[in-house]
């Protein structure tokens, strides 16, 4: 136990240099005291199954109810029954390669077939359009930082999840779904929401339907590009502010331009162009105020165009086409994706079905991406060409075909444009100058405590109650409490610093004088960021030892608990990182202790433990280590039977852009390995 530690200390301290002549920084890449733990060996156990049978607990699968159509006009049965000769021949061709090759889409006579297709489409690549995309990439996602929808998403589910178990006796009520999200009462999936309904890479089907803007219609105009890119960032606004706006394709059309060059006309454009005007000044307009007129119009610089792009970049920096996996692990993190695609004469008489024509022609056309569905092998597509094409304006395409998925770019909207949005970004990091005192008696002995505090009171530090006397209290053999302050009720001590000392009133008479003449610091340095307030806790250990260690012994009991927990000896580990924490709360590493701490409490089997201590983790949230607590927080969350909550947890360590990749096989093995469970591990997906 700790009480072991202190000869070693001792002796270590001996034969090591001083501390204090080596500098203590913060480390900016996973160091070689990661815990020297094989994932793979280390399985979840499942506690307190009540029946002795394995049952099958299925994921949940989301079900995609298509919008309902609004001004449902004549169908393409009843168009063709009066269309053009040439139209007529048109769709019998294609449906004579339907029936030959097998295809699994219908077509008809659709309004986009009275338009050329050079005025439907309207695409101009770039010659290089992935010129300085790494670079790019690098800059955007830095921006982001672990602002994407999956990292705010977990922000509200550990948040939630440390407070107590979601639906346990005393704990508190879930709060409605989480922005940016569909949502209905629930417990695995996050904070008021089914698990079927959150977005993750990993799930067999999901849609943003509910987060995307009505169908479009870009008329005569080749202005495709400017409809790919707002219907992505009318989607991020809808679900990073909750905002539901109908914003100006005219304003891209008349204003957005690449440094000299306009991002595009009615002869054509490029997405990421509209997406770099935003983020370097430009901005959109309502629908109202600039209505589409499917022409090219002057720039009306002096109208104010409050919506912007926080970031933006590309699903892919390493080729044309992303994978299945990195579009919709992209659609997860950011919403919808801007996306290319090659539209045959097929594709313009699409009326329902997969799309599989398999064309691979170059790409000609800008669409944006809202979904998929596996069992379809096939995206969710939203084009810009009315609700009388395709289903309601919507087309599935299968994986691959035609192209799809080409040069795609993600958006982030800028968070609240003073527009009656609330803005979505985790909670901010306040500088704090004290912090609440906490005692625990590990003594085995009746105690009675005096304690003096340094606290700002009037505008001043005073002692309290006074330099001359002294607080009591009476603290039982195991008992922990947190002070209160006898001059300020009903408040719990708070300061800077403490003077305490205690001694035995049954037994041994052991005396804790450590701290009655020199000073307990509370908070090092003047002051720490945290979001809220934090507790430092002192423990009385058996035979008069403070738990506190000295200056000269911080880098040795470090290293001590650090090689305890390699060892595999996790509640001495636990005892060696609590004292190391409470005598140097301000220690750039202690976010590495809560991690060790919460990692030694999941190899323990004290879940919720392990919870507070990787919670604190996340907090920290620039800290290297932040993905490997979400590892280990998904371990945790499996071990408790909620799946909802693990794959989370899961999902954000194998795809989230700031994640550690060395842990993202054995994130997607926990996956899979849920998934596929027989009922062993998951009581709970919803």
């Amino acid at each position: 136990m700790l009480s072991t530690l202190y000869p070693l200390l001792s002796l270590l301290a001996a034969l090591s240099p001083p501390p204090a002549s080596r500098p203590i920084s913060a480390s900016t890449t996973p160091p070689a005291e990661r815990p020297q733990i094989v994932l793979r060996d280390v399985k979840p156990t499942r506690v307190g199954r009540s029946d002795a049978r394995p049952r099958r607990v299925g994921r949940p699968t989301m079900k995609i109810v298509m919008p309902p159509r609004v001004g449902r006009g004549e169908t393409a049965a009843v168009r063709e029954g009066r269309a053009p000769k040439a139209v007529k021949q048109v769709l019998g061709e294609i449906r004579k390669r339907i029936g030959r090759d097998r295809l699994t889409f219908r077509v008809g006579y659709t309004p986009a077939l009275d338009v050329p297709l050079a005025q439907l489409t309207g695409l101009r690549l770039p010659a290089d359009p992935l010129a300085g995309a790494v670079q790019h990439n690098e800059r955007a996602i830095k921006r982001v930082g672990r602002g994407d929808l999956m990292l705010r998403r977990l922000a509200r589910v550990s948040h939630i999840l440390r407070r107590g178990r979601p639906g346990a006796p005393g704990a508190p009520a879930a709060p409605s779904a989480p922005k940016g999200q569909q949502g209905s009462p629930g417990k695995g999936g996050g904070p008021g929401a089914q698990f079927d309904e959150l977005c993750s890479p990993s799930a067999t089907a999901f849609a943003w339907l509910g987060k995307v803007s009505p169908i479009r219609d870009q008329g005569a105009c080749g202005s495709c590009w400017a409809f790919a890119a707002l219907g992505s960032y009318e989607a991020s606004q809808q679900i990073v502010n909750g905002a539901a706006l109908d914003l100006s394709e005219q304003r891209a059309l008349s204003c957005a331009r690449n440094g000299q060059d306009d991002a595009g006309s009615c002869k054509g454009g490029w997405y990421t162009d509209v997406f770099n005007w935003m983020g370097t000044g430009g901005g959109l307009t309502r629908e109202a105020e600039e209505p589409y007129v499917a022409a090219e119009q002057t720039c009306d610089e002096q109208r104010a165009a409050p919506f912007r792009v926080k970031s933006w970049g590309w699903v892919t920096a390493q080729g044309q086409t992303p994978t299945v996996a990195q579009l919709k692990a992209a659609m997860c993190k950011y919403g919808p994706v801007a996306t290319t695609v090659f539209a045959s004469s097929a594709f313009v008489a699409y009326t329902g079905g997969v799309f599989n024509e398999k064309n691979n022609a170059p790409l000609n056309h800008a669409v944006t991406l809202v979904g998929w569905d596996d069992s379809k092998g096939a995206w969710l597509l939203r084009n810009s060409w009315g609700s009388g094409w395709g289903e309601d304006g919507y087309m599935w395409i299968q994986y691959g075909s035609n192209s799809i998925g080409g040069y795609s770019a993600w958006v982030l909207a800028a968070g609240n444009t003073g527009d009656d949005v609330q803005d979505d970004e985790q909670p901010l990091l306040s500088d704090f100058s004290e912090r609440y005192f906490k005692l625990s008696n590990s003594s085995g002995q009746p105690l009675k405590v005096s304690l003096q505090w340094l606290a700002r009171r009037n505008d001043a530090d005073r002692w309290l109650p006074s330099t001359k006397t002294a607080s009591t209290v009476t603290l039982a053999p195991g008992q922990t409490i947190n002070v209160n302050d006898p001059t300020h009720k009903p408040f719990v001590i708070q300061g800077k610093k403490v003077r305490v000392w205690a001694t035995a009133t049954k037994g041994r008479k052991n005396a804790w004088q450590r701290w009655k003449s020199a000073d307990l610091m509370l908070v090092q340095g003047g002051t720490y960021k945290a979001t809220a307030q934090e507790t430092f806790t002192l423990t009385f250990l058996p035979d008069g030892k403070d738990d506190v260690p000295q200056q000269d012994q911080r880098d040795v009991l470090y290293a001590q608990s650090q090689q305890l927990f390699a060892s595999g000896k996790f509640a001495d580990a636990n005892d060696g990182f609590t004292a190391w924490l409470q005598a140097f709360p301000d220690d750039p590493r202690r976010p590495r202790a809560w991690y060790y701490l919460g990692v030694g409490q999941y190899m323990r089997g004290d879940y919720w433990s392990a919870v507070d201590w990787l919670y604190r983790v996340q907090q920290v949230s620039d800290h290297p280590w932040f993905p490997y607590a979400l590892y280990w927080m998904g371990m945790t969350m499996t071990s408790l039977g909620e799946c909802g909550y693990a794959v989370q947890y899961f999902d954000a360590v194998a795809w989230s852009d700031t994640a550690a990749p060395e842990w993202k096989q054995e994130a997607l093995a926990a996956i899979d390995r849920l998934n596929d469970d027989d009922g062993t591990y998951c009581s709970s997906w919803d």
